[in-house]
């Protein structure tokens, strides 16, 4: 019988439809492994739960694209040698789920070239060698991609694994801050205004403490800055990393610095008092000032690349917060000077600020000007404040887990 294109055709939609499979397994095995970590990392423990979700639903799916991409190309080769008419069928069945289309076409195709594969038989033996050792091959490629998978799975799992047990170290000492010293809000600040000496030597040995970690996450917020020339899809997928790298050292920040206020003995509250007065307040620092949103405005106004979001990360979640914790330290502050009539100038003074702050929804605490009486004595500390801070982790700086 004189061969035709049928038997060609169906292999070489075979092979395409093949190669579309194993291209389209890796988006989702990224989407497995990489959507399981992020829910994992998150600090919400009603969110963390669901990191099995992206596992159950990507990573079977990616298994399918990768073994039919594997059996399609199979049976492409075995379409083209016009032998083993069963493995070039299973080939074209294969294909249907690399590429529909395309997997209809091989099925089509080599059904009608079935006679083909039979007027070959006489050359069974240089044939059934041949297509042995392809069905080897295939084989071993089909074992190799199964231990990949399985490596990165295992890969995927531990790295979530960490992240779980970061949250849960840094919630366990945020409880133990709160057990002990209370919630941010409940805390009063020191009815004469001035912050201590010994307490801004606490503050600043917590800075210190958190050194490795806040340069560590100054490094992966630096890393969003696009390169020279970089765009498109090349500038998203390199930004997306940073940011995936950038969850478990965000976590990892958080659990330090709750631990560094455990061994100084200072509550979350105090902590974040000075930071606010200090850094913003003082130093003159915005509240909301973030590098990392100043990198994606950057990004998304030069190219549209990547626009990524963290929540109650963006600049007016920060100020708002912050806003509302301040506002309720100097509520706790002005009922205590009401009971103490010896500081009637602090009393009007907070009295009056948060009059202020109640009549203007956006106003921040003493956006005209931090009185004196809050900052004697701070003037020694002033170069050690300023060289702890950094735009890029601001942030994080005062990120609560519950």
């Amino acid at each position: 019988m004189a061969e035709t294109s049928k038997a060609t055709v169906a292999g070489v939609c075979d092979i395409v439809a093949g190669i579309c499979g194993l291209v389209g397994g890796i988006p989702l095995l990224v989407l497995a492994l990489v959507g399981s970590g992020v829910l994992a990392a998150l600090p919400d423990a009603e969110v963390r739960p669901l990191a099995v979700i992206p596992l159950a639903l990507f990573l079977p799916l990616a298994i399918l694209c990768f073994v039919s991409g594997v059996v399609a190309i199979a049976g492409g080769v075995a379409a083209f040698n016009r032998r083993r008419w069963g493995l070039a069928l299973a080939g074209s069945i294969a294909a249907v789920f690399g590429f529909f289309p395309v997997g209809i076409a091989a099925v089509v195709f080599t059904i009608l070239a079935e006679p083909e594969f039979r007027a070959e038989a006489c050359g069974r033996a240089r044939m059934s060698n041949t297509t042995t050792k392809v069905l080897a091959g295939c084989g071993v490629g089909c074992l190799l991609v199964t231990l990949a998978l399985g490596g990165l799975a295992w890969m995927g799992y531990r790295w979530a694994r960490t992240a779980v047990e970061v949250v849960e170290a840094a919630e366990r000492a945020e409880d133990r801050l709160e057990a002990e010293y209370g919630l941010v809000r409940e805390f009063t600040p020191p009815v004469d205004g001035r912050v201590a000496a010994d307490r801004v030597e606490a503050f600043l040995a917590v800075r210190e403490l958190m050194a490795p970690q806040r340069t560590a996450l100054i490094e992966s917020v630096e890393a969003l800055v696009p390169a020279e020339g970089e765009g498109g899809a090349v500038g998203g997928l390199r930004a997306a990393r940073a940011g995936i790298s950038m969850a478990p050292r965000v976590l990892e920040f958080a659990k330090v610095r709750n631990e560094a206020l455990l061994e100084v003995g200072m509550g979350p509250g105090e902590y974040a008092w000075i930071y606010w007065l200090t850094y913003h307040a003082w130093l003159g620092h915005p509240a909301g000032e973030s590098l990392m949103s100043d990198i994606m405005e950057m990004r998304s106004e030069s190219d549209g690349s990547v626009q990524m979001h963290f929540q109650g990360m963006d600049t007016e979640q920060i100020t708002w917060q912050l806003r509302r914790d301040v506002l309720a330290m100097l509520r706790n502050l002005e009922q205590e000077l009401i009971a103490d009539p010896e500081r009637t100038e602090l009393s009007d003074l907070v009295a009056a600020e948060i009059a202020a702050i109640d009549a203007d929804s956006s106003r921040m605490p003493w956006a005209d000007g931090l009185p004196e009486i809050f900052v004697v004595g701070l003037d020694p500390y002033h170069d050690r404040l300023e060289a702890t801070y950094s735009p890029a982790t601001n942030p994080f700086e005062l990120l609560q887990l519950d």
